[in-house]
């Protein structure tokens, strides 16, 4: 297995706490208290242009998946296991000696 490429800091994950390092732990509870379901297709203004809110969420989520698939692929490129943050990763499935299911 290879290591990080160089300038590319490894960080221990023997070290980390178990606490979530994302701000949606926080986010999903204001967005549940200040947007209703009817709420969804009001117009809101975004850096000079107007979005249905729906449609700015829905664009926000599928942007974040596009970055998590970069990151994946850019993982397994340099040779770094894939952690399995929304489910088990390939490697997951092959140590639980299991075909990754779809």
């Amino acid at each position: 297995m290879r290591g990080p490429p160089t300038g590319v800091r490894h960080h221990d994950r023997r070290r980390r706490s178990h606490r979530p390092t994302t701000r949606w732990p926080r986010v999903v509870p204001l967005l549940r208290e200040s947007w209703s379901d009817a709420q969804l297709a009001d117009m809101i203004n975004l850096y000079g242009q107007d979005f249905q809110k729906g449609r700015l969420l829905a664009s926000l989520i599928r942007h974040q998946a596009h970055h998590r698939g970069q990151l994946t692929v850019l993982m397994r490129q340099v040779g770094l296991q894939v952690p399995g943050i929304y489910g088990p990763a390939r490697e997951d499935w092959a140590a639980m000696g299991r075909a990754p299911e779809p």
